[in-house]
């Protein structure tokens, strides 16, 4: 086997033998020159990734300069960056413009319920629940509507505002209707201190006699519901600033006076609930 040093030194000798030194030479320059032909590193090819870069530069530049117009790839480019605009426009209007009616759609589809609005431009009216018929003469517009057949929230607006001189005088408002097992005849609680209720558009008639409390006045259409819930522990549970309605097979929160987000969906919602056990039995 041959040592690898060998290999190396074996064109060096073959160089000495085939050119000797002439005579007279000093033997100090001899072994100068045998040195450097010693140590001296062959000049070589380039290595093999070299050329694989040179081709590769030589081929693109070639594409480049001789390259002819692809309507294809334009087609692709134009494609991407029409879907790329349109995405940041609608992700913008969005969480921008439309911050609130999305944040209702993402409540509402965590939560199993279905939306309808007026001011998404899909729906062009939305009919009014049945439970609040006794509005429909005032003519009122609902502007949401989120419902999963047992909790309806419901945003809508009429033209007019109860106790008010003012002709033209809308009015928003924001309800909760929550499904019962029992049906009651109308019965309400409304806030003492509100100005206006939703209360005050339903025919009922005042009980103040029945309740000692600044907080609520109750009203209704049979003086035995009245009494139950005037001295029903509901009272302590309501807001002072909440009504509340037992129309039929439905509890109906009146919280015009908050915000229709849902961090007040979440309250309401809870209420109703709490509420329902503290509820008297069926009259």
């Amino acid at each position: 086997m041959t040592h690898p040093i060998s290999r190396e030194l074996a064109p060096v000798f073959l160089d000495a033998r085939a050119h000797p030194p002439k005579a007279g030479a000093s033997s100090r320059l001899n072994d100068s020159a045998f040195s450097s032909s010693l140590f001296s590193r062959p000049e070589t090819e380039p290595s093999i990734a070299s050329r694989v870069k040179l081709n590769t530069i030589r081929s693109m530049w070639s594409v480049g300069a001789s390259g002819q117009f692809s309507v294809y790839v334009f087609l692709v480019l134009v494609t991407v960056v029409v879907a790329s605009v349109t995405m940041f426009w609608w992700l913008a209007v969005r969480w921008t413009v439309r911050r609130n009616w999305a944040a209702l759609n993402e409540w509402a589809r965590t939560r199993g319920m279905t939306v309808q609005s007026v001011d998404d431009g899909t729906t062009p009216s939305i009919e009014l629940p049945s439970v609040l018929s006794d509005l429909a003469p005032l003519g009122p517009t609902v502007r949401v509507l989120i419902t999963d057949g047992k909790r309806t929230l419901v945003s809508l607006v009429t033209p007019t505002t109860p106790h008010s001189r003012e002709v033209a005088s809308p009015s928003n408002w924001h309800v909760l209707l929550y499904k019962l097992e029992v049906a009651w005849p109308p019965t309400a609680l409304r806030p003492a201190a509100n100005a206006v209720s939703l209360v005050d558009l339903l025919p009922l008639t005042s009980f103040p006699s029945l309740t000692n409390s600044e907080r609520f006045v109750v009203f209704g259409t049979e003086s035995v519901a009245a009494k139950r819930i005037a001295g029903s522990s509901i009272r302590a549970l309501l807001p002072p600033d909440t009504g509340m309605m037992l129309l039929g097979q439905f509890m109906v929160f009146d919280f015009s006076a908050r915000p229709f987000d849902p961090i007040e969906f979440g309250r309401a919602i809870a209420l109703a609930e709490q509420m329902t056990t503290f509820l008297p039995a069926n009259v």
